[in-house]
């Protein structure tokens, strides 16, 4: 979706039938039936896409706020629709904020979606979730979690050694 926003297009019906995955891990997106180009005039009151992935601005017709950050939405939706009941806060406040009604509180390209995505696959802070300092901590745990396990288990026997030696 970057490169085709690079270019100027715009989907405007992202939603999960549109996306497939192919042998080798590439996403695809597919059905550009009602994409347009970026500087396109439409008559106003044109609503184009799919109900519950189509950004507010999409679904009340207003065609000239239709823009890459529409496509945004979707994919904050579909996101939403992907992630399990019980999700992790930080992948939850991803896709809200993708999903965000008003454009201005979303994220502005899918560019920075992927890199808040791709921080939270590499256990970093992302954008999208302010995180206190029990989260930070719970975080840091988690990407070290190996090595913390050896250093806890190596304290553990040396306590159960001093034990067993009294």
């Amino acid at each position: 979706m970057a490169y085709a926003h690079s270019r100027g297009v715009i989907h405007r019906d992202l939603k999960p039938s549109n996306i497939m995955v192919g042998a080798f891990g590439e996403v695809l997106v597919m059905d550009w039936g009602v994409a347009k180009f970026a500087e396109t005039a439409e008559p106003p009151g044109t609503v184009l896409g799919t109900p519950g992935y189509m950004s507010p601005e999409q679904a009340r017709g207003d065609v000239g706020q239709t823009e890459q950050r529409s496509d945004v939405f979707s994919l904050g939706a579909i996101l939403g629709f992907l992630l399990p009941r019980i999700a992790p806060a930080v992948l939850l406040a991803i896709s809200r904020k993708a999903a965000a009604p008003d454009p201005a509180d979303r994220y502005q390209t899918v560019t920075a979606l992927a890199e808040d995505l791709s921080r939270f696959r590499a256990a970093q802070a992302v954008i999208a979730y302010p995180e206190n300092l029990f989260d930070r901590a719970r975080r840091v745990a988690w990407k070290y979690r190996v090595p913390l396990g050896l250093v806890l288990a190596y304290v553990f026997m040396r306590m159960l050694l001093l034990l067993v030696r009294s």
